[in-house]
């Protein structure tokens, strides 16, 4: 099996991803990482007024496009670094992705979960091959212990956030919908902060990049998108 020897992120990536680098990780994924389908659905479409197109990023390996991140981070360690494995910290979908991502790249893994974390998460990490060390529910825990396993075995830190390269990796999703989706007017980008290297790149795929920001906060509030003018009814999904 080919391992990609990507050069490292530019400096910059310490204050923000480009798209640049976004081309330069889905270069680096693509021999791992599958190019998940656009879906629509008529039934939304009705609702809303609009035409949706959805990135089935659930159809992805390891169940979500934390796959991505996570194949760009270890892309990005030297040999010397992939020798000594990876440790993250994680209660699902991140410790999943790396666990798989360092198998396929034949290194160790050592993920942090804490205690409550799934059962079902748990044992794909431990299938895909990684070690499991558990821990206390909390953020502090999660990252003390990581930062013991890290000294402990040397092995490289991959975070699951806050990171370019992990940054990069996920905004690849992005970039193959735009690509599948050429003529797509507005972009719904959910981001906190700044906006994404996609957003910000906008006049190259001719589209207008909205953030969901402040929509996202809305609907924690009200339990409904302010995307739709009224509640679906369950049963109206059927035959989508």
């Amino acid at each position: 099996m080919s391992i990609s020897t990507e050069s490292t992120p530019s400096p910059q990536l310490q204050f923000g991803v480009e798209l640049a680098d976004v081309k330069r990780a889905a270069r680096a994924i693509a021999s791992y990482a599958h190019r998940t389908p656009v879906l629509t659905c008529e039934t939304l479409n009705r609702q809303c007024g609009h035409s949706l197109f959805f990135k089935c990023e659930n159809l992805q390996k390891a169940g979500a496009f934390k796959f991505r991140g996570a194949v760009n981070a270890i892309s990005n360690l030297s040999p010397e670094q992939r020798q000594q494995g990876v440790v993250t910290h994680s209660s699902g979908n991140h410790a999943q992705a790396l666990a798989l991502a360092a198998r396929i790249f034949g290194i160790p893994a050592h993920i942090v979960m804490p205690s409550t974390a799934s059962v079902v998460k748990k044992n794909a990490v431990l299938e895909y091959g990684a070690r499991v060390i558990e821990c206390e529910p909390n953020l502090e825990a999660r990252e003390t212990t990581a930062n013991a396993v890290q000294a402990e075995t040397g092995a490289a830190m991959v975070p699951p956030y806050d990171d370019p390269r992990i940054i990069a990796g996920q905004g690849t999703a992005v970039l193959e919908f735009l690509q599948q989706v050429p003529q797509l007017p507005v972009a719904v980008d959910y981001c906190q902060g700044r906006p994404s290297p996609l957003a910000r790149s906008r006049r190259e795929f001719g589209c207008t990049a909205r953030n969901l920001k402040v929509p996202t906060m809305r609907f924690a509030r009200n339990k409904r998108a302010s995307l739709f003018p009224k509640p679906i009814p369950r049963r109206s999904l059927t035959g989508c």
